[in-house]
């Protein structure tokens, strides 16, 4: 294809040295950058942008760039961008007007019902009457003209049962009135069903236009600002040379369907014969017409090709697939195909030799014979006549000498709500899972968990995680929801103080779980939040969880994150989170920047992306979505969450309809209950005649993947709340019709539910363990030596002063005894020190915080400062080794190697001087000599 576009790029004016650019995100987001640079300038744009957020006011609180970001996403699939096509020659004024035009026609009605209503308002008045005095008080005729003199923009002119009656039968108030009441409503009753006719008259006659002008009206904003972004992306083609690969396909299309092939293969040159088409139900019209000139010529030559495919797989009309194609070959689809497209169809008739490939040779037969009686069942329950061909013929056969095979029923009770249905999945699957490891001889890696949606895959990664069994999961191995990740990214807020209070909880609340704090509820974390940083911040340093804020923003960015993990003890080695994100620290840190801000901006674009990957022998439970297991098989299957609809895709492009403003010659609608009452209700039945087969296509696949065991685990059809008509139907239907409807409560099973794995592994097959799975350590590629300063003058100093020299060092960062490890691990990993010599360091620092005269300051102080710089009037930096805030005094303390000097008792002096201006308490100095014993000597 891009060979193709490649050809034809001067008659395409597309630049001839163009790029391709995979990641559709990167040609948006720039696209729209620069429609949202416009604002101020161009006052359409502007008004466009800023009734975009209001036109849905459920999305009211989204950010204008992903309001912006959804709607252009239409401009890389197909089938939109050819409908979007169709309104380039309109300016976002044009769009304006017509809005304008809409809502002057949607206003004459509203002001029509509004007036009917004020006048029927009156006449009650007039006559002494409330709305609450006629037959069923608040929800009768009465509640109708209130409701008529209310009627806004988008609202429903609909009466129940009690205004018919009252209209039609003449009910206007109960027997039990009195008479007064039903003499004053006798005496406006005439004039009111007068009024109320009217409404029904004008709701008649205008209704349908009226309620797709209000749909209209609802998209018209983000419609009009898809010309914008499409211009944007064609300067962006032009000045940049980056063409989207979803751009490829249409631009081949437009030679396709103008050119004759001959000269499509004399410009390319012919080179194949042969053509494999796979999946070809979930191929885009647009493909297949782009395709079908080559497959043409091979056989045009007598050379064959072979098109796969099974339309009870097509899972993919989201993204342009359409089953029909499929199902109604060689015939030429869509309707809307030009005669030089279906004149190609004509060879396809003539060559056409269709082969059913009906035998089974992945499940075990109690598998194949569940999934034909079930999906006969359904195909003959659910399914529109015009796509019950899609299933014709779908029994499969098994090969000869096989035997066994496992289905499992298990629904919640019907009595569960939300909580309690998913607590019923996620303990369901575990207990699967240990019997199908305990008793029956399965590894981890032959079981699989299927899924609707990632959050649900998310949803019960963790689960199995907490309680001890391996998964893999695009989801759960995402490096952003490790703890210990978010734990870094919330102190990089918190160090350019962003949202502090949001990511201090986030701090808080990670410790809580990890057991080192000890909060009850999350009321109580959020109170501590309240009193004070320095409340929060004395809390951590209490429990040695605080990391030096000031030095950390002297650091790159790649030193921040090492030293949180040394506060936090993570472990740098083993952590395979910790591994991919410092991977990607260091990744932008060489390429851009070490900045904060910078990086944070890279992860919001990327943490949904970035997951670290695991061997594909790993020894784990693999969770995916229906969608990503297509095309694979697994020994066990288990299928939680089985009820529910796919969020629906309500939204959809509209073309060439009568009811249509004249200049709308594509226009993208929300298939609603609304637009069943207008004359688009075929186009909203047709598209949900094609979501249920979708639907069951989904389930299809799902109940497909087994080889040995299918576990489904559903809810039930008559659930209040969450659940929607969909899986939970069709398997509680299939169940009661095949089991009785007391296989609902109890559970039902198909084969031997004592069965065993009977395959065994090569004595030389490998699995790889999950949970002793480690990374490399990407630190260890590129070493810098930190030892330089110790090592420059070793062969002029002794060696007791270089062991001082270290000692020094150590203790700085030493405020307990439990410090002393984890210092001399940094000082190891940095090379400062060999491990042979970590013990007797160890033992002399153990030595220096428990003397006599330094172990009461370390134990007393309210505050321990280290290293820290004090800057005097004349500019001179002078930095103490420690400094002890007592209760009646402050105590400084420099630690020094080597020989005694004079200047040693100048230089603390300077030290307490200086500290003189900041405490009003009694400053005292105290020199420690790290020789082979430690000497104090104090100053005053």
């Amino acid at each position: 294809m891009h060979r193709v576009v490649k050809t034809f790029a001067f008659d395409l004016k597309l630049p001839v040295n163009f790029n391709v650019e995979l990641d559709s995100e990167v040609v948006l987001r720039l696209a729209i950058e620069q429609v949202l640079d416009k604002v101020g300038e161009n006052q359409s744009i502007t008004k466009a942008l800023v009734g975009l957020p209001n036109q849905k006011p459920k999305k009211k609180n989204m950010r204008i760039e992903q309001e912006l970001y959804e709607a252009a996403s239409d401009l890389l699939n197909e089938e939109s961008a050819l409908l979007i096509k169709k309104l380039q020659h309109l300016t976002i004024e044009d769009f304006l007007e017509i809005r304008q035009k809409l809502f002057s026609q949607v206003i004459k009605l509203v002001e029509a019902f509004n007036t009917i209503g004020d006048i029927c308002l009156l006449k009650l008045g007039e006559a002494g009457l409330e709305t609450g005095d006629f037959y069923q008080s608040r929800s009768g005729i009465g509640k109708l003209m209130l409701l008529l003199q209310q009627f806004a923009v988008g609202d429903l002119f609909v009466m129940n049962s009690y205004h018919q009656k009252a209209i039609y039968e003449d009910v206007w108030y109960s027997k039990s009135a009195d008479a007064g009441k039903k003499e004053q409503i006798d005496a406006v009753s005439e004039e009111l069903k007068s009024l109320i006719l009217q409404a029904i008259d004008l709701w008649e006659r205008n209704s349908s236009e009226y309620i797709l002008s209000c749909e209209i009206l609802k998209s018209i904003y983000a419609v009009a600002l898809l010309n914008e972004i499409s211009l944007s992306i064609d300067k962006i083609r032009d000045n940049e040379f980056i063409v989207h690969i979803s751009e490829f396909n249409r631009r081949v299309a437009e030679i396709v369907n103008n050119e004759p092939a001959p000269f499509i293969f004399e410009r390319l040159g012919e080179r194949y014969q042969h053509y494999l088409i796979d999946e070809f139900q979930d191929t885009s019209v647009i493909q297949w017409q782009n395709i079908i000139p080559l497959v043409n010529n091979g056989l045009a030559s007598n050379h064959a090709s072979i098109i796969v495919g099974d339309g009870k797989q097509a899972i993919y009309r989201f993204r342009g697939g359409e089953v029909e194609q499929f199902a109604k070959f060689p015939e030429p689809y869509p309707a809307s195909l030009n005669p030089t497209q279906v004149e190609r169809y004509t060879l396809f008739k003539h060559f056409y030799k269709p082969e059913n490939l009906n035998t089974n040779w992945r499940s075990k037969p109690e598998v194949v014979n569940f999934n034909n009686d079930f999906y006969e069942f359904l195909s003959e329950e659910i399914l529109a006549a015009s796509l019950k061909d899609v299933y014709l013929d779908h029994k499969q056969e098994l090969p000869e000498k096989t035997e066994g095979g496992y289905i499992e029923f298990r629904f919640t009770s019907k009595d569960f709500i939300k909580e309690e249905r998913e607590a019923f999945h996620l303990e369901n699957c575990e207990k699967i899972i240990r019997d199908m490891k305990e008793n029956k001889g399965y590894q981890y890696k032959d079981i699989a968990l299927l899924t609707r949606n990632n959050v649900q895959g998310t949803m019960l990664a963790g689960y199995l995680l907490n309680n001890g069994i391996p998964v893999i999961s695009n989801e759960s191995l995402l490096v952003k929801n490790a703890p210990e990740v978010r734990m870094l990214l919330a102190w990089m807020h918190i160090l350019i103080r962003n949202q502090v209070s949001l990511h201090l909880f986030e701090v808080l609340k990670l410790l809580n779980d990890s057991g080192i704090l000890n909060y009850s509820s999350y009321e109580e974390l959020i109170s501590d939040i309240k009193l004070s940083e320095d409340h929060v911040f004395a809390k951590l340093n209490e429990l040695q969880r605080l990391p030096d804020i000031d030095k950390l923003r002297t650091m790159s960015l790649t030193e921040i994150c090492f030293d949180l993990c040394r506060v936090y003890q993570f472990d740098i080695q083993k952590n395979t989170y910790i591994h991919f994100f410092l991977e990607s620290v260091w990744s932008l840190s060489k390429n851009q920047s070490s900045d904060i801000p910078v990086f944070l901006d890279f992860w919001e674009e990327k943490k949904d992306k970035l997951s670290i990957s695991l061997p594909q022998d790993a020894n784990a439970v693999k969770i995916m979505t229906v969608h990503k297991s297509k095309g694979l098989q697994f020994p066990v299957v288990i299928l939680p969450f089985a009820h529910g609809q796919r969020p629906r895709n309500t939204s959809k492009w509209v073309e060439d309809e009568e009811n249509l403003p004249a200049q709308l010659s594509a226009v993208k609608l929300e298939f609603s209950n609304k637009v069943s009452q207008t004359n688009l209700a075929h186009l909203v039945e047709q598209e949900e005649e094609r979501e249920t087969l979708d639907n069951m296509n989904l389930l299809y696949v799902a109940t497909t993947r087994a080889e040995d065991a299918l576990y489904i685990l559903s809810g039930h059809s008559g659930n209040k709340g969450s659940l929607q008509k969909g899986w939970e139907s069709y398997i509680e239907a299939y169940v009661i019709d095949r089991f009785g409807p007391d296989a609902i409560e109890s559970g039902c099973s198909i084969g031997d539910s004592n069965f065993v794995n009977l395959r065994k592994f090569k004595k030389d097959e490998k699995v790889t363990d999950f949970s002793t799975y480690k990374r490399g350590n990407w630190s260890e590629k590129i070493k810098i030596s930190r030892r330089s300063n110790l090592n420059w003058d070793s062969q002029q100093e002794p060696e007791l002063i270089q062991r001082g020299k270290v000692i020094h060092r150590l203790l700085s960062e030493v405020k307990t005894q439990a410090d002393i490890q984890t210092q001399l691990n940094i000082l190891s990993d940095e090379g400062v020190i060999e491990i042979e010599f970590m013990n007797e360091l160890k033992e002399y620092a153990n030595k220096v915080i428990q003397h006599d005269e330094i172990n009461p300051l370390l134990q007393s102080a309210k505050e321990i400062i280290s290293e820290k710089a004090l800057l005097l009037q004349n500019g001179e930096l002078l930095r103490p080794d420690r400094v002890f805030v007592l209760e009646d005094e402050v105590v400084v303390l420099d630690y020094k190697s080597g020989l005694k000097k004079p200047e040693h008792h100048k230089q603390l002096k300077n030290y307490m001087n200086a500290l003189k201006s900041l405490y009003s308490k009694p400053i005292r100095g105290m020199l420690a000599y790290l020789g082979e014993e430690l000497e104090i000597e104090h100053v005053s």
